[in-house]
């Protein structure tokens, strides 16, 4: 009869799966489990497709979840946006606007639905005003607010073009 996997017979079997379906490396699970790593990459073939469908569905469940959350805090920022308007507070209201357009963005990107925007850095320092100039007025807004969010302290020949 051949021998049995050791961490097969571990009382903290259940543990040792867990770990190696989250990837975490054989060393440091051999470590908290006090086996050999070489015990813990032989005892891998074992797990199965069962425990990782298990893994999967648990997956599928945290993102389940996360769309939740996201419906949550959509419904609570329509609801501030609607008494925004009844109120007559155009102000509040776009920025409630905004942040249902920034939630519906994430969802987006969470489900693979939207590609993400390349990060695009500019120094600021090096730009003539006639490059500035060729910006239409809500690109100049835009970068105004970029500015202001870094926290960069653009020249004030640059300020002045924008």
């Amino acid at each position: 009869m051949p021998p049995t996997c050791l961490a097969c017979r571990h009382v903290r079997r259940r543990e040792i799966d867990e770990a190696l379906l989250a990837g975490e490396p054989l060393r440091s699970i051999a470590k908290g489990v006090s086996l050999s790593p070489a015990a813990i990459f032989r005892h891998k073939s074992h797990l199965g497709e069962r425990l990782v469908a298990v893994h999967k569905q648990q997956e599928a469940r945290e993102a389940r979840t996360l769309a939740e959350r996201l419906d949550e805090l959509a419904r609570f920022a329509n609801t501030l946006a609607r008494e925004a308007v009844d109120g007559g507070d155009k102000r509040t209201a776009l920025l409630g606007v905004r942040e249902l357009a920034r939630l519906l963005e994430l969802e987006a990107r969470a489900s693979c639905e939207l590609a993400p925007t390349p990060h695009v850095q500019v120094n600021i320092a090096n730009l003539m005003a006639s490059d500035l100039g060729a910006l239409d007025l809500e690109q100049r807004e835009l970068l105004l607010d970029k500015l202001l969010a870094t926290g960069a302290r653009p020249p004030v020949s640059a300020l002045r073009a924008i």
